[in-house]
C-alpha cells in the first residue's frame, strides 16, 4: 500500500516481545538477522518503552525522528498482539506518496490467506510422527513440568517431507531428562510415536 517494497526500507523496528516475535517478523519479511539495516530503533522492548503496545509508540517516535535526519528514507515499525494473531505494520517516511492512498480492502488479503492449502488436524493422533515446533514448561522453583509438541503424523520412511499429513497438538511424558534434553538440543524434526492416552496425546521421540 505504501507503494515500496522491502527492499527500499531503511530501517526497522521488528516489536520485540519475545524472540521469536522477531524472528517471525523477519520470516514474514525475507530478512535474515544479519541484516544490516538496523532491526530495531530503539534497542528493542525489553531495553525501552513501555508495557505492552505502548513500545510502538516509542518506536515510532524513534524512527521519525532518524527520519527527520535522513528525509529520503523510509522505516518499517511493526507490533503485534495475543498469540502473534494480532499484527499491525506502518511504513514512515519524510515525503508523502505520489498519488492518492487508498487502504487494501483486508478481506481481499483475508481471501489469499484463506485459500491456502493448511494440514489436517488430528485431535486423536496414532502413529509415528515428527515435530515440527515444541515448548517446555518450567514451574516457579526451576523445574520442568510439561513438554508441549506440535507435530505431523508421518511415516518414519518417509522422512522430513510431511505433505498432506495430519498435524496435532501432544505432551511429552513426563521425564524430567527428556524435557531438559529439549531445551538444550534442537528437537524440531526429531521423529518419534505418539498416542492416544486419557483424553491426550502424549508423543514419545525414537
Amino acid at each position: 500500500m505504501a507503494g515500496i517494497g522491502v527492499d527500499d526500507v531503511a530501517m526497522f523496528d521488528i516489536y520485540s516481545c519475545f524472540p521469536s516475535a522477531v524472528q517471525l517478523g523477519l520470516d514474514a519479511l525475507g530478512l535474515s538477522p544479519g541484516d544490516p539495516r538496523p532491526l530495531t530503533v530503539t534497542g528493542g522492548l525489553p531495553y525501552a518503552g513501555g508495557p505492552g503496545n505502548n513500545y510502538v509508540m516509542h518506536s515510532i517516535a524513534s524512527t521519525v525522528q532518524r527520519l527527520r535526519e535522513a528525509p529520503g528514507e523510509y522505516g518499517l515499525v511493526t507490533g503485534l498482539g495475543w498469540f502473534a494473531t494480532k499484527h499491525s505494520a506502518g511504513v514512515y517516511g519524510a515525503r508523502p506518496p505520489e498519488g492518492e492512498w487508498q487502504r487494501t480492502d483486508p478481506a481481499v488479503d483475508q481471501r489469499e490467506i484463506d485459500a491456502q492449502q493448511v494440514p489436517p488436524f488430528a485431535e486423536q493422533a496414532e502413529g509415528d510422527a515428527t515435530v515440527e515446533a515444541y515448548t517446555v514448561i518450567f514451574n516457579r522453583e526451576g523445574e520442568p513440568e510439561q513438554g508441549i509438541v506440535i507435530g505431523r503424523l508421518s511415516s518414519v520412511a518417509q522422512g522430513p517431507s510431511l505433505a498432506g499429513f495430519p498435524r496435532f497438538f501432544a505432551n511429552t511424558p513426563p521425564d524430567r531428562e527428556l524435557m531438559l534434553a529439549m531445551t538444550r538440543e534442537e528437537f524440531v524434526g526429531t521423529r518419534g510415536h505418539v498416542r492416544s492416552e486419557d483424553g491426550r496425546n502424549v508423543f514419545e521421540p525414537l
